[in-house]
């Protein structure tokens, strides 16, 4: 009788985990609403003209993540950022200088570790992962426009909070840092710089 409750209680201490695992929603989606702040002024264009200056814009993202451990879930997302110059000077060819507006629209879609440590109904997470960018140069002047679009793969980094207001209910705060830097040829804008902050407030769902 005795070796029978010894094995009952060994058995259970061993398939806690699996029942409480299986209890919490494995899967959950995500929609993250927020800015993207580039790294540099001038996205490192090469040569810039002096008053050259991109500044932050709207940044947005969808994602299918999934917990395959409690401490740890894979994180699938796609979206979209952007960065707008602001009026700049450059040479006309003909001893002038003509006024440019820029542009750069971003579609980013990432796959992303993310590794989690809980506290109550706090989630504080940590996450690495590589992207596909597909980003779009474009160019307005004397109300001509020209554009150019490249992809790259590229990573990002970032740390969070979520709070888990019901075990589907979740919200919380996350900034990532992206590295990633297309080449719009010679004749374009060359080699362009999109490392940055994408900062986002973000509300999700479990299931």
């Amino acid at each position: 009788m005795r070796k029978t409750l010894t094995g009952i209680l060994v058995l259970g201490l061993l398939f806690a985990p699996v029942a409480v695992m299986a209890a919490d929603p494995a899967n959950y989606v995500a929609a993250k609403l927020g800015m993207y702040l580039p790294g540099s002024k001038t996205l490192g264009v090469e040569d810039p003209p002096d008053d050259l200056k991109f500044s932050s814009g709207f940044d947005w993202e969808v994602v299918y993540g999934r917990k395959i451990m409690p401490s740890l879930a894979l994180e699938l997302g796609a979206g979209m950022f952007s960065t707008k110059s602001n009026t700049f000077q450059v040479d006309d060819g003909a001893g002038g200088t003509i006024a440019v507006n820029a542009k750069v629209d971003v579609i980013p879609v990432t796959l992303n570790a993310k590794g989690i440590y809980s506290i109550d109904k706090l989630d504080l997470f940590a996450l690495a992962g590589v992207g596909y960018y597909r980003a779009k140069f474009k160019f307005e002047a004397a109300g001509v426009s020209e554009s150019k679009s490249k992809s790259k793969i590229g990573f990002q980094l970032g740390v969070g909070a979520d709070y888990n207001f019901t075990p589907n209910v979740f919200a919380g705060l996350e900034a990532k840092y992206l590295f990633v830097k297309p080449d719009f040829g010679e004749d374009s804008a060359g080699k362009v710089k999109l490392n940055g902050l994408q900062a986002t407030a973000n509300i999700g769902y479990r299931f």
